[in-house]
């Protein structure tokens, strides 16, 4: 087994363990919950090359072959580097949203607002650890159907959540959430001492 490979698994270890335990942590009672059942369908449809990809990558990548790209070692150590990094980022998210993490879109009869971690310099770092994730994932295993079924998965993401997420919250929080998305941006942080200052300084 290659060294590129045995990186890849341990990383998905990582990130499966992580989403394992999280997702087992944050059951409770809802308060709330979003229909969401033709993007669940679009993004389990249209992601479903990502989790091929992932899967024949880790058990049977002689299959993955006719879809692998060569590119030179080191930029695939590059990938390792930002899914090892996006790890962090992903692991700092889930650690301060604790309880509140869900997987699905709804709200806990307990739920907080969370603005502080990576909260407290975007709205949605979850989604932006998870771009990078791919990218690095694409990179490290050089492969085209991981990263551009990864991509397509991001896009949909994106596409069919943020909005609903932000008025489910918005539902849930009125003007804090409001106050908070107004100098809060949603995926990459901003440059302004100033503007991360007032975002941490909100609650």
């Amino acid at each position: 087994m290659d060294r590129f490979r045995v990186t890849f698994i341990m990383l998905s270890l990582w990130l499966a363990v992580l989403r394992g335990y999280y997702r087992v942590k944050g059951r409770g009672s809802v308060k709330e919950r979003v229909p969401e059942t033709w993007a669940l369908l679009a993004m389990s449809l249209f992601g479903m090359p990502l989790i091929i990809g992932v899967w024949l990558y880790i058990f049977n990548p002689k299959l993955l072959r006719p879809t692998s790209v060569a590119i030179a070692a080191g930029w695939r150590w590059l990938g390792a580097a930002i899914f090892a990094i996006s790890l962090v980022l992903l692991t700092w998210v889930h650690v301060s949203l604790g309880r509140n993490f869900s997987s699905m879109l709804r709200i806990r009869s307990d739920q907080q607002l969370v603005t502080w971690g990576p909260y407290a310099y975007v709205r949605h770092p979850m989604y932006s650890g998870i771009f990078l994730i791919i990218t690095g994932m694409a990179l490290l295993s050089a492969n085209w159907m991981i990263g551009a079924g990864g991509l397509i998965f991001v896009m949909l993401l994106i596409l069919f959540r943020t909005s609903k997420e932000e008025q489910m919250m918005t539902r849930a929080f009125g003007d804090r959430y409001r106050q908070y998305a107004a100098v809060t941006p949603r995926f990459l942080p901003r440059l302004s001492i100033r503007s991360l200052k007032g975002a941490r300084n909100l609650y």
